[in-house]
C-alpha cells in the first residue's frame, strides 16, 4: 500500500534540492515528521541521513516545545549512521514513545538529533543524555541508559 510519504516522493521526484519542500509537504499532510519518514526521504534522495535531520530540525523546532528534564541526542553523522545510529533512533522512538523534537508526556525526555558529536574516533555510534556522551552504544545499551536516566 502506498503511503502519503510515497505519494509525496513520487510527486517531487528524487532531486536532493527538493528536500525542504518534501519535508514541508509531509509535515503539512501528516501533521508531524516521524524519524522513519525522514530516513525514508534521505534514502530516496540519496543524501546523508544527518543532512535530512538537519533540514527537518528547524521545521519542527519552530513549534514551542515544553522543556524536558533529560535531553537525549542521537548522533546522525555519517560514521555513526554507518555504525547503526538509525537503529538507535528507532529504539529511542520505540522506548520513549515520541518522535525527534517531541517531549514525553511526563516531561522526562526530549529526543533530539545532531549531525556530529565529534567523538567517533574512539567508538561509535554515539548518544548524549544531558551532558554525558555514551560511545559505541547498542539499542539494548540505549534502553538501559534511558532506564537509568528515568531512575528505574
Amino acid at each position: 500500500m502506498e503511503t502519503q510519504v510515497d505519494k509525496i516522493l513520487k510527486e517531487y521526484g528524487n532531486d536532493p534540492g527538493k528536500l525542504e519542500v518534501i519535508l514541508k509537504a509531509i509535515l503539512e499532510k501528516e501533521g508531524r515528521l516521524r524519524a522513519t519518514e525522514i530516513v525514508k526521504v534521505a534514502e530516496a534522495l540519496r543524501i546523508p541521513v544527518g543532512d535530512a535531520f538537519t533540514f527537518a530540525s528547524p521545521l519542527l523546532m519552530s513549534k514551542e516545545a515544553p522543556k524536558a528534564k533529560n535531553i537525549l541526542m542521537i548522533c546522525l553523522g555519517r560514521n555513526c549512521v554507518e555504525a547503526g545510529a538509525v537503529k538507535l533512533l528507532e529504539a529511542s522512538v520505540e522506548c520513549l514513545g515520541i518522535e525527534p523534537w517531541e517531549v514525553t508526556k511526563d516531561h522526562a525526555f526530549t529526543l533530539d538529533t545532531v549531525v556530529c558529536m565529534g567523538r567517533c574516533d574512539v567508538s561509535k555510534p554515539n548518544v548524549m543524555i544531558n551532558d554525558q556522551v555514551h560511545q559505541g552504544v547498542s539499542p539494548d545499551r540505549l534502553r538501559e541508559i534511558i532506564r537509568q536516566a528515568r531512575g528505574d
